[in-house]
């Protein structure tokens, strides 16, 4: 997890983006958080399945990119759900090999 911005607090909890998508090897979320939160990111197909889940603890406000490995996954459509105390939001991503 990479913070990006220089200091500033969000107004809001937001995800950003999912970039590359479509992705091969790996996909990067960028995400903004008003306040210190831990935050769970999870893969689901669209059968419903957890395909992967990442756990973590931005230890300020800030906003961050998190690179996430796809090269394990099969090719196909995932849903990637993001969630915290104060931010829900879910991105469709293709990922291909």
């Amino acid at each position: 997890i990479v913070r990006l911005d220089d200091g500033q607090k969000p107004e809001r909890p937001v995800l950003l983006t999912a970039f590359p998508n479509p992705a091969a090897a790996r996909t990067t979320l960028r995400f903004a958080l008003p306040e210190a939160e831990e935050l769970t990111v999870r893969l689901y197909t669209p059968a419903g399945q957890l395909a992967a889940e990442i756990a973590l603890r931005p230890n300020t406000a800030g906003i961050y990119e998190m690179e996430i490995d796809t090269s394990f996954l099969d090719s196909g459509v995932y849903i990637a759900v993001v969630h915290s105390a104060s931010l829900h939001e879910r991105r469709t991503l293709l990922v291909t090999h």
